[in-house]
C-alpha cells in the first residue's frame, strides 16, 4: 500500500515506475545503484520500502535484489549492517576488533552468568558455615571482575555502534535483525515521494506529513507506516539531517 501518491508502470528498455505527489513527477528506476547519486534520486525513499528493498523482508530476499553491498561491513550487538550497491566497501580490519569486543562480552556475560547461578544456589541454603561464607565472597569478586570485563567490552561496542551510526546517517545503508531487515536509513541525495530530503525544513517535513500521524521526540519526527515501522526524520538546526525506515518490532537480538 502506498500514500501520498499514485504508482503508474511504464515500459522503456527497462521497467520504471512514476509517481505523483504534491504536484511533482518522480520517475525512477529500482536498478540504479541507490548508494550512487544517480540511484538515489531516481528513487522515491518510503513509505514502505526503498527500490526493492522493503522492511520485513528477509536477508536472503534482501540480497537477493541486488541492491546491496556484497558483504557485511559490520556486525555488531547481533545486527548486520550492508551498504548500498555503490556505497563503503567492508573494512575487515575494523570488523575484526568488533568481533573481538563481541565475543569478549559474551564470554564474560557467560561468565557472570554461572556465577550468578552459584550464587543464588548458595542463599537458597537455610544453614551457612564459614566456608560457605568465604565462597559466596569469593564467587562475588569473581562477578565483579565479570561485570567489569562487561562493561569495558560494552563501552568499546558503543564506540562503534556510534560509528556505524555515523557511516549509516552520511552514506545509507540498511541493518538487519534476526535474519530480516529491520532499518533502511536513506542515502544522500534521496528523497520521499513528498518530496523531503536531508536540508529540508521542518516547516516543510511537518506540512508533507499533515494527518498522518506525525509524533515528534527529542529530535526525532516518526510517521507511522503500517504494521510495526515508522518513517522516521532526525532533524537538526531547523532541517533534515538524515532520515530511515525503522522496525519497532525486529531486534538485533
Amino acid at each position: 500500500m502506498t500514500t501520498g501518491g499514485v504508482w503508474i508502470g511504464i515500459a522503456a528498455g527497462v521497467l520504471a515506475a512514476g509517481l505523483i505527489a504534491g504536484g511533482a513527477i518522480w520517475l525512477f528506476d529500482e536498478d540504479l545503484p541507490l548508494g550512487t547519486k544517480e540511484g538515489a534520486e531516481a528513487t522515491a525513499f518510503g513509505p514502505d520500502r526503498f527500490g526493492k528493498l522493503k522492511i520485513g523482508m528477509t536477508k536472503d530476499e534482501a540480497i537477493a535484489t541486488g541492491a546491496l553491498g556484497p558483504s557485511p561491513v559490520a556486525v555488531v550487538t547481533g545486527c548486520e549492517d550492508y551498504s548500498f550497491l555503490g556505497g563503503p566497501l567492508p573494512e575487515p580490519a575494523r570488523m575484526a576488533l568488533e568481533a573481538a569486543t563481541e565475543k569478549q562480552y559474551e564470554a564474560a556475560k557467560k561468565e557472570n552468568d554461572e556465577i550468578r547461578a552459584k550464587l543464588d544456589a548458595h542463599r537458597g541454603q537455610s544453614a551457612q558455615s564459614a566456608q560457605d561464607y568465604a565462597t559466596r565472597a569469593e564467587l562475588l569478586a569473581k562477578s565483579a571482575e565479570a561485570l567489569r570485563k562487561m562493561s569495558i567490552a560494552s563501552a568499546e561496542s558503543s564506540g562503534r555502534s556510534s560509528f556505524r551510526i555515523r557511516r549509516a546517517n552520511e552514506h545509507g545503508g540498511v541493518s538487519f535483525g534476526q535474519g530480516k531487515l529491520r532499518l533502511i536509513s536513506a542515502p544522500p541525495f534521496a528523497k520521499t515521494a513528498e518530496g523531503i530530503g536531508r536540508e529540508s525544513s521542518v516547516e516543510d517535513l511537518k506540512k508533507a506529513y499533515e494527518g498522518r500521524g506525525m509524533v515528534e521526540d527529542r529530535g526525532r519526527y516518526e510517521v507511522p507506516v503500517e504494521s510495526d515501522w515508522v518513517l522516521a526524520f532526525d532533524v537538526s538546526g531547523g532541517k533534515v539531517a538524515n532520515f530511515l525506515l525503522l522496525s519497532k518490532g525486529i531486534r538485533c537480538r
